[in-house]
């Protein structure tokens, strides 16, 4: 998506768990598509830089945990996720009470938030009951919800913040 936004001073992802900070030049660059508004130096490639102070605490057992990052570093595309249930930390042990209780997640690409899409639920009342708040979520853990989905991602990082 980055070359079809502006550029900008942060890029915030997964509900705010992780943010990027555009640099010069890197591994991997990114060539901004033409709009109209945008000049020659809103139009340069740019690299991207994770701010690591954050990743770390993202990172932390109570929040996200590291597992989460194994196959989602933004410039290796190719490396494999680890299994949800053998990622360790509070937001992928509440993700794997979750499967065991029958949701479908979506856990692809994200390191340190995931979604319950209502679309992909094979049971509804199972997701009416994520909406209506019966189902307790852990304490250092937050969750929105948009467009038909749930988000859950730790407290620290968040739309809310």
């Amino acid at each position: 998506r980055l070359p079809y936004l502006p550029k900008a001073d942060a890029y915030c992802s997964e509900a705010g768990g992780r943010i990027f900070y555009p640099v010069q030049s890197g591994a991997r660059s990114f060539t901004p598509e033409a709009y109209d508004g945008a000049d020659d130096e809103a139009l340069k490639p740019f690299g991207l830089s994770e701010d690591l102070k954050w990743k770390a605490l993202m990172s932390m057992e109570d929040a996200a945990g590291k597992d989460g990052y194994s196959g989602n570093e933004i410039l290796d595309f190719k490396s494999v996720q680890k299994p949800v249930s053998e990622r360790e930390g509070l937001l992928w042990t509440f993700a794997t009470d979750l499967l065991r209780r029958g949701y479908i997640l979506d856990t692809d690409g994200y390191s340190c938030c995931f979604r319950i899409n209502e679309k992909q639920q094979t049971n509804s009342s199972l997701f009416n009951l994520l909406l209506n708040g019966a189902v307790s979520v852990p304490s250092g853990l937050s969750t929105s919800t948009n467009l038909g989905c749930v988000d859950f991602y730790p407290n620290t990082s968040g739309k809310k913040n």
